[in-house]
C-alpha cells in the first residue's frame, strides 16, 4: 500500500463520461456534426448524447465523505495471506485452503457497495480484423501470459475509501508502459488525475481558457471511465509522481483532506499518454492488447453473489442479461488458458477453463496478494483501454497545441475523401523557431486511414490549405484500433507569429468517427462546456469544389492536436539560390529563387575590390528579381541576397551568400571615323577603360551586320578591314565587352557613315 500525504480539496468535480455521437448524412450528402441540438437545415446532421447515470461507483452520498468500505474492521490492517495452492481438482485456493466465515467475510467486504454505472455507447470496433490478423486462437497466442513474470506490473495500490478505481487503473496501464521501455517503476498519482480532471486549468499556452469540466459532489465519490481520460490526458495534464501530489489518506486509509494543490501543478507531468487503444471485448482483441502493451484497464460488473472468494474468481453469470452493466474497472495483465472452470461459483454457470489475471485496486490484502481471476465467458467486460506512455522526460515535442480541452466526448462522421483541419499561430518559441513533429488525433473507430498534410505561413486564417504544403505528398497512416493516437510526421520548420495547418484527410473507403469537442450537458450533475471560437478547426467535403467550413458553425472543435519543439534560435529563411546579369541598356538585374516562408527580400551590392555591403532594394514576395540601375558602365560589383519574415513587428532574416565579380555592361559604344586607305579601311573608336575587348563588324548597304573581328584587348582603338573590296560602300559597328561569369556582355553600338574602298 502506499503511504500518502494529505490534500484539501474544495468541492470539487468528478469524472463524468459522456459520448456524443453525430448521425450519418443522408445518402449522397457530404455531412458534418452539428452542435448537440438537432439542427433541421439541409445538410446539417446533429450530435447524439449519451447520458451516464448519477450513480457513484460505491453507491455512496455524492455529497459527503462516506466510508466506502463498510464497519471499521474492514479497515484494518490485513492478515498476510498464504501462497495460493491448487489442488488435483484444479481448483487453486489463494490461501491453499478454503476460507474460515471470517476470512470470507472480509473478502467480500469491498464487493458490498458497488453499484451501477453505466459504460456508455460502444467503440465502433472491427474485431473481425483480430481474426484476419491472427488466425487460429489456438494457434495464434500462448496458453498463457503473465506480465508480472516479466517485470512489467508496479504493486497492487488500494484506492479505499475513494470511488477513484479508474484513475487507478489508467495509471497501473502507463506504469505497466514506462516499466515495458526500462524507464523504471513509477508511481503516477491517480490523485493528480482525478482533481484536476474536475478542476481543469488552461493549457500552457492559453488555447483553452473556457474548456472547463463542471460538476456537482465530491470528485472522490463519483466512479469515472477510462476511455474519456485518454481523452483528458492527450492534454498532457493529470499525470505527476505520487510524492508530488499525494494520494489524500493517512497510513490506515483514513480521509485527510488538509492540504490543498496548488493549480500551478496541474501540468506537471511525469508521464505523457501517447496512445491509448479502445476497444470492444473480444477473447482475441484481450490478447491482442495485452501482447502490445502488456495491461488493459477493463469495465466490468462486480458483485459479492459471484465471486468465489476461496479462489478470488469471479464471472457474472453467463447467459443472465443481454445487456452490459458495470461498476467497477480493474487492470488485466495476463491470461491462463488453463485456469479450471471449477474455480467459479455454480451461479456463474461457466462453461470453459480459462481466466484473465487482474489487478484490483484494494490492496494487496484482497485476493490473490490483490490479483483476481476473471473468466473469459464474463458477460459484462466493456471498454479495453491500454496505454502508450512516454517518460517526460523523453518527450521531444514538450509544445502541445491544442483547441479541446474540455473532455466529453464526441464524434462527427468524416467520409471518404472528406477532411478536418486545425489552425494555430505558432507562440510557443517565445521568439524561437518551432519544429513541430508529432500529430494527435481521437478516432472512435478502427482502421482509420488518414493522409496529413501541414501547410506553413497562411495567407488566411479561414482556409488552411492557404499556406505553402510541407510535404511533396501528403504523409500516410493508418490507425488500427480506435483511441488516441500520436502520430510522428517527417519535421516542419515553424516561424515566429506565423499560422500553420494541420489538415486530416479520410484517404480510406469507409467513414471514419472522428472526435471532436462539443458542448454537454447531463441532468444536474455533469456539464461540459466547449470554448469554442471560430477560426480554430474546419472541415470540407471530398469534391474538388468543396470550401473550408468553420466548427464553429456546428458548435465543435476537432481534436487535433501538434506537438512542436522549440529550436535554440529564431527561425530564419533559407539562404536564397540568387544570379546576376548585366543588361547593356544601363541595369545589372539581379533574380531569385522563392524562399518558403519568406515575406521579403534584402538585395545589397558592394564593389568586387571591396568596400563595406550597402543595402540597395527592399523587396516583396511578389517580385523575385531587381533592376540595378544605379551602376557605372565596365564597373566591377559583388551583390547578394538575404531572405526575411516579419513577425510580431520584427524581422528575421537568412544567412546569405556573396555572389561572383559582375562587371556592368559597356556604354554604347560609338565609331569616331573610317577612312579609306592604300591597304583597306580603317575604323577608328575611342576605347573604354576596363573594357575587355572589342566586336567589329562590318555590312553593305541594306545588308546585315557581320562579324569580321574579335580584338581582346581593351586598349585598341584601330581596326584596318583589309578584305573590304575596291569599289564598294561598307558601314561600321563596334561593340565593347567585358567578361562575366556567364560569358561576354556586349556594349549597344552606333552605326558608322557608309564609306567606299577606292
Amino acid at each position: 500500500m502506499k503511504k500518502r500525504n494529505t490534500a484539501i480539496r474544495a468541492l470539487s468535480v468528478f469524472l463524468a463520461y459522456a459520448m456524443v455521437y453525430t448521425s450519418v448524412p443522408a445518402a449522397g450528402q457530404e455531412m458534418f456534426g452539428s452542435g448537440v441540438n438537432r439542427e433541421t437545415e439541409e445538410n446539417t446532421s446533429d450530435l447524439k448524447e449519451f447520458q451516464s447515470s448519477q450513480a457513484d461507483e460505491f453507491g455512496t452520498d455524492t455529497g459527503s465523505d462516506a466510508e466506502l468500505f463498510g464497519s471499521d474492521d474492514a479497515k484494518q490492517e490485513f492478515q498476510d495471506g498464504e501462497n495460493s495452492e491448487e489442488g488435483t481438482d484444479g481448483i487453486r485456493y489463494i490461501k491453499g485452503r478454503p476460507l474460515t466465515e471470517e476470512e470470507r467475510k472480509e473478502e467480500l467486504e469491498p464487493f458490498k457497495n458497488l453499484k451501477p454505472l453505466d459504460p456508455g455507447i460502444e467503440v465502433e470496433s472491427d474485431l473481425t480484423s483480430v481474426y484476419a490478423a491472427y488466425g487460429n486462437r489456438e494457434a495464434a497466442f500462448p496458453s498463457s501470459y503473465d506480465a508480472r513474470k516479466e517485470g512489467l506490473v508496479t504493486p497492487v495500490k488500494n484506492q479505499n475509501p475513494f470511488g477513484t478505481c479508474w484513475a487507478f487503473g489508467m495509471a497501473a496501464i502507463m506504469e505497466t508502459s514506462l516499466l515495458a521501455q526500462n524507464k523504471g517503476t513509477y508511481d503516477l498519482s491517480e490523485e493528480h488525475l482525478s482533481y484536476f480532471f474536475s478542476n481543469r486549468q488552461n493549457d500552457p499556452l492559453g488555447n483553452t481558457p473556457d474548456d472547463k469540466n463542471y460538476v456537482l459532489g465530491n470528485y472522490h465519490v463519483i466512479g469515472g471511465n477510462d476511455h474519456l481520460a485518454a481523452i483528458y490526458l492527450s492534454t498532457w495534464s493529470g499525470m505527476t509522481t505520487e510524492a508530488d501530489v499525494p494520494f489524500p489518506t493517512d497510513s490506515s486509509h483514513q480521509n485527510d483532506l488538509t492540504v490543498q494543490i496548488p493549480e500551478s501543478k496541474a501540468y506537471n507531468s511525469a508521464a505523457y499518454l501517447k496512445n491509448a487503444s479502445v476497444s470492444k471485448y473480444s477473447e482475441e482483441r484481450m490478447k491482442e492488447m495485452l501482447l502490445n502493451d502488456h495491461a488493459v484497464s477493463i469495465m466490468l460488473y462486480m458483485k459479492e453473489s459471484y465471486v468465489n472468494p476461496d479462489t478470488a474468481a469471479y464471472c457474472y453469470p453467463v447467459g443472465k442479461s443481454n445487456s452490459t452493466v458495470i461498476n467497477h474497472i480493474v487492470t488485466v495483465v495476463g491470461w491462463d488458458d488453463t485456469y479450471s472452470k471449477d474455480n467459479f461459483l455454480p451461479v456463474s454457470n461457466v462453461t470453459s477453463d480459462g481466466a484473465w489475471i487482474i489487478k484490483n485496486s484494494w490492496g494487496e490484502k484482497k485476493g490473490d496478494g490483490g490479483y483476481y481471476y476473471l473468466s473469459y465467458q464474463d458477460p459484462n467486460i466493456s471498454k479495453l483501454v491500454s496505454a502508450e506512455a512516454v517518460a517526460a522526460s523523453d518527450q521531444k515535442y514538450r509544445n502541445n497545441y491544442f483547441y479541446d480541452g474540455s473532455s466529453a466526448l464526441s464524434v462527427i462522421p468524416i467520409q471518404a475523401g472528406q477532411s478536418v483541419a486545425a489552425v494555430y499561430e505558432t507562440t510557443a518559441g517565445k521568439g524561437k523557431a518551432e519544429v513541430l513533429g508529432e500529430v494527435n488525433l481521437v478516432t472512435n473507430s478502427d482502421n482509420a486511414c488518414y493522409k496529413i498534410q501541414i501547410y506553413t505561413d497562411l495567407t488566411d486564417p479561414y482556409d488552411p490549405e492557404s499556406g505553402t504544403a510541407a510535404y511533396a505528398a501528403p504523409y500516410e497512416f493508418e490507425q488500427p484500433i480506435a483511441g488516441v493516437q500520436t502520430i510522428s510526421v517527417p519535421e516542419v520548420v515553424l516561424k515566429q507569429g506565423s499560422r500553420y495547418s494541420v489538415v486530416i484527410t479520410n484517404s480510406g473507403i469507409e467513414k471514419i468517427s472522428f472526435g471532436v469537442e462539443a458542448k454537454s450537458s447531463y441532468g444536474n450533475w455533469f456539464t461540459c462546456t466547449a470554448g469554442i471560437e471560430t477560426g480554430q478547426t474546419f472541415y470540407k467535403g471530398a469534391s474538388e469544389t468543396a470550401r473550408w467550413t468553420d466548427g464553429k458553425t456546428k458548435n465543435w472543435t476537432a481534436r487535433i492536436k501538434a506537438h512542436t519543439r522549440t529550436l535554440n534560435q529564431s527561425w530564419v529563411p533559407d539562404t536564397p539560390v540568387f544570379q546576376v546579369k548585366a543588361y547593356n541598356s544601363g541595369y545589372n538585374l539581379i533574380s531569385w529563387e522563392k524562399v518558403s516562408g519568406a515575406t521579403g527580400y534584402y538585395v545589397y551590392r558592394k564593389p568586387a575590390a571591396g568596400g563595406k555591403w550597402s543595402q540597395i532594394a527592399d523587396v516583396g514576395t511578389s517580385e523575385l528579381k531587381y533592376k540595378d540601375s544605379k551602376v557605372t558602365a565596365n564597373a566591377s560589383y559583388r551583390y547578394t541576397v538575404k531572405a526575411y519574415y516579419e513577425a510580431s513587428g520584427k524581422r528575421y532574416s537568412g544567412k546569405y551568400k556573396t555572389g561572383d565579380v559582375i562587371k556592368a555592361a559597356p556604354a554604347v559604344q560609338k565609331v569616331t571615323s573610317v577612312k579609306s586607305e592604300k591597304n583597306g579601311i580603317r575604323i577608328r573608336w575611342k576605347p573604354q577603360k576596363k573594357c575587355d575587348g572589342y566586336y567589329i563588324y562590318r555590312k553593305k548597304k541594306g545588308g546585315s551586320y557581320q562579324l569580321i573581328k574579335k580584338i581582346s584587348n581593351g586598349n585598341s582603338s584601330s581596326y584596318l578591314d583589309k578584305k573590304a573590296q575596291k569599289g564598294v560602300s561598307y558601314y561600321y559597328a563596334v561593340k565593347a565587352y567585358v567578361k562575366e561569369p556567364y560569358g561576354n556582355t556586349y556594349s549597344k553600338y552606333k552605326s558608322s557613315s557608309a564609306v567606299k574602298r577606292k
